[in-house]
């Protein structure tokens, strides 16, 4: 749709508005849940390593620990 000449310069709601008007139809906005959810991965696979890892260093902890006072 960007590369008809009559859209080329208009912004995205511009566009959005007219075909709505003329055609009936929604395109939706720029609103991506796709791109959402992909961040929202990255961000609990991070926090999962990092509470993964700070578990392994307490149970190694505790065994260094236990060996010592064996």
């Amino acid at each position: 749709m960007k590369n008809l000449p009559q859209f080329r310069d208009k912004p995205h709601e511009e566009v959005r508005q007219y075909i709505l008007e003329t055609k009936g139809v929604d395109i939706g906005s720029n609103f991506n849940i796709g791109s959402l959810m992909l961040w929202v991965f990255v961000l609990l696979a991070i926090v999962t390593g990092v509470i993964c890892i700070v578990k392994w260093l307490q149970q190694r902890q505790e065994r260094k620990f236990n060996e010592k006072t064996c």
